[in-house]
């Protein structure tokens, strides 16, 4: 979960280590992830929007990595590694990762005060 380049970047590792792994990536807002150091190029347009994305929507579909990014999350039951959504819908998986950016700062969700939740700098 998450708009970290790193976690696109681990995404994409162990894809190439494991091709059959199912992998799905819940995006916070409808962005995919973004290079931070072109943001000011981008305001002040010296570049677009396509240089800013890391990874595009084919990147994904081609690696086989489901996109969710219209759904919120309301909460985390990590012992059921579950994910459960503001719409009632819920989804299920082995690991789940929280990946934002470089601060250890977790997203307002239930759940990720818990034991045992850690970010990709602490674990």
């Amino acid at each position: 979960m998450g708009q970290s380049v790193t976690a696109v970047k681990l995404m994409e590792k162990l894809k190439r280590d494991d091709p059959e792994t199912g992998m799905t990536m819940i995006c916070y807002d409808q962005q995919f992830p973004s290079m931070q150091e072109y943001f000011c190029d981008f305001l002040v347009r010296k570049t677009d929007r396509k240089h800013v994305i890391y990874r595009g929507e084919a990147f994904y579909k081609d690696l086989g990595i489901e996109i969710i990014n219209d759904r919120k999350i309301n909460r985390i039951n990590f012992k059921k590694r579950t994910v459960f959504f503001e719409d009632g819908q819920k989804l299920e998986g082995d690991i789940i990762f929280i990946a934002e950016g470089d601060k250890i700062r977790y997203p307002e969700i239930k759940g990720t005060n818990k034991e045992g939740v850690f970010s990709l700098k602490t674990l």
